[in-house]
Formats: structure tokens, sequence, C-alpha cells
């Protein structure tokens, strides 16, 4: 059993999941949003809280896999959220809540929209509470459950406002991709690629009675080990650390700040597991193409090998334009806690800007460290 997935403590008899939730959640009160052999999705909240349970009726294994890159992942859910109902990504209003989104980051994390095509790295600091468990249900078989509760005042909302939402989540054994609203893939996909026009309608309304948040586990704060310590970003105007990579793609020679000293380079990171980086990659082409006669140079690092981009590349030609450091560990390095995350600097070999490559303020701060001569 894996420590960072927990069992529900509710288990002293076996609980009629199809009539009853688990942790507290008011299923006889609860608008069910979709409900098939496979999924069922309900939601329900009072004046504080959005409670979101998705139950996954034949998923009964707790079992850690490997993703494409060779990385360990376990059962994982996301939680989509487009809080103003346009059907569109709406920067710093829409959002995500994942839950177990690496077996190292149990509980509920979250990511902001920042562009039409990104979003912050994974945040840890919610005021809410969320876990995926496993629950002997009274029908003799037993279940995962996945349970977000999510504070009404962190997403800015309260009862009587129209939000529309998705729920998407991932087993490992047995091999399962599902979601609440009937997005068909012959691959693998993710939750980004759920189309806007087919999230639920809800009209957040308060239930009878108050919703116990203590019901609601938050392995978060069961970590017993020290968390990994911060480090900071490099500081603007001064010379960030110098790049490094085990192996370049489109390039016939390593990189280096100091080597393009002169030019202005676009220190990038990202993954090839990552929705908003992989959604990035035209526009950083773009980039690199409308800029490069003037001085642009885009760098971009991953931590995986040749073998899993290349192989990225042929599954779903994106083709990358721009020279790749692979195997790399600068994230740690540059301070980097989500992707994607871009670092512009400037002709001198100083930092002038880093935040989001795909937002309006990235192609802005290029633009000016190419006027400066």
């Amino acid at each position: 059993m894996n420590a960072e997935q927990t069992v529900s403590a509710e288990q002293a008899t076996p609980i009629d999941l199809h009539k009853q939730g688990c942790n507290g959640f008011p299923q006889a009160q609860a608008t069910v949003l979709c409900d098939t052999p496979d999924l069922r999705v309900s939601v329900c909240c009072d004046d504080k809280h959005l409670y979101v349970q998705a139950i996954l009726w034949n998923d009964d294994d707790d079992s850690v896999g490997k993703s494409d890159d060779g990385r360990e992942i376990g059962d994982w859910s996301q939680l989509v959220l487009d809080l103003d109902a346009d059907q569109k990504n709406t920067p710093q209003v829409d959002r995500s809540y994942a839950l177990n989104p690496w077996p190292s980051h149990p509980g509920l994390r979250y990511t902001i929209v920042v562009s039409e095509n990104g979003t912050t790295g994974l945040l840890p600091d919610s005021m809410g509470r969320g876990a995926i468990e496993y629950v002997d249900d009274a029908g003799g078989r037993r279940s995962r459950v996945d349970s977000f509760l999510i504070p009404l005042d962190e997403i800015k909302r309260e009862p009587g406002d129209e939000i529309r939402l998705a729920y998407w989540g991932s087993s490992v054994l047995p091999k399962a991709t599902l979601n609440s609203v009937g997005f068909e893939s012959p691959g693998t996909y993710y939750s980004f690629s759920l189309p806007k026009d087919k999230f639920h309608t809800l009209k957040l309304a308060s239930i009878a009675g108050k919703i116990d948040a203590s019901q609601v586990p938050d392995p978060r704060s069961e970590q017993s080990a020290e968390p990994e310590k911060i480090v900071a970003n490099p500081p603007l105007g001064e010379a960030p650390p110098e790049v490094v990579a085990a192996d370049w793609l489109n390039t016939d020679a390593p990189q280096s700040l100091a080597g393009l000293k002169g030019n202005v380079v676009v220190v990038e990171f990202w993954a090839t597991w990552c929705g908003p980086c992989v959604a990035g990659i035209p526009h950083l082409n773009e980039l690199q193409s409308k800029y490069r006669d003037q001085g642009l140079r885009i760098l971009s690092f991953t931590d995986q090998d040749r073998e899993t981009v290349e192989s990225f590349q042929q599954k779903t030609k994106a083709p990358i334009e721009y020279t790749v450091g692979l195997g790399s560990k600068l994230f740690k390095t540059y301070g980097v806690s989500g992707s994607p995350h871009a670092f512009v600097v400037a002709r001198d070999g100083k930092l002038l800007w880093h935040g989001h490559p795909a937002s309006d303020e990235c192609e802005a701060k290029i633009a000016e460290a190419l006027a400066q001569k």
C-alpha cells in the first residue's frame, strides 16, 4: 500500500457508496454530474465550500507505475474549473485542482491559468483539502474515491454564482483514463484535452446544513519528511547561473550563456508530460523565427532524455525548432518549481525578466532586450 494514498478511516463497517458519500460528503443532497458503470461524479456546496466527489467503481488498486518518461506515477486526478463559465481559459480566474499529481506530492494541489495556453506550476498552499482513497463498499467490492473540498473564498465565488467544471482521472491498475464529460480519445489524453463546451454547468446552491471540512483527509499534513528547501529564482539585474545539459538537440555543440553573450537568450524549462509546455511549443517556434535575425536564441531545458523527447516528437508531430538541453539538472539551480518557466537574459548577460513563456510580457521583454545594443 502506498504511504501517499490512504485508506478511509470510515471502515468500521462498509458503507453503501451508491447511496452515501464518504468523508462527510452529503450524497443525498448532491448534484450528480456523471453516472456510468465506471465513474460517478457528484457535487454540492454550502456557503463556504465547493465539494466534489468522484467514485471510480472499478479501481481498487493503488499501485504505482511508470510514466512515459520513466518516472513513478500513481493514481491521480484533476478537477478543471471554468470559474467565469465563459468556455475559455481566463487568466488569473480559472484554475485546476489536482489530487496526488506525483507520489511525492500527495493530496490537493492547484494551478492557475495565466494565458490562453499557460498555467502556473503546481501550487501546494490551497486552504482546501482532498485525497484519493480506496473504500470498502457495502456491495462487497472496493472502489476508489476522489474527494476535492475547495473553499469558495479561494476561488472567489459564492452561492448563486454559475461555474463550469469537469473531472479527469487516471488509474495505473486497471489502466484507465476517465472523465465526466464523455470525451473519448484513442490514445493518452490529459485534462487540458477536455472540450470546454462539454463542461458541466453548475449553479452554486447551498445545501441544508454545513459541510464538515475536518472529515475530509489532507495527506499534505501527514508528510513526515522535511520539505525540500526552496531555491530562489536568480535575481534580476545579475548574471544567472551558467546552463548545462547532458545532451543536446538542434545544435552541433553544447551551448553556454558565456558563448552566447551579445545575443538575447531565453532559458526555458519544460517537460513532455506538461500540457501547457506542449501547447507552448508553436509559440516558441514562432518567437525564434520572428526574432532570430535580431539576435534571439532560445535554449529549452528538460530533465528528460533524448529517447523520450524524440519519441514524443514522433508521436505528437510537434517539431521543436529551437535548441533543447536534455537530462538537465538546472531546474533546482534556477529555482523552478513548475513548468513552463522562462528567463530572458539580455545582451550583457544579465537577467532581465522571468515568468510564463506564453505571456504577452515575455515577448515584450524579448523585444525590449533586442532593442538594447
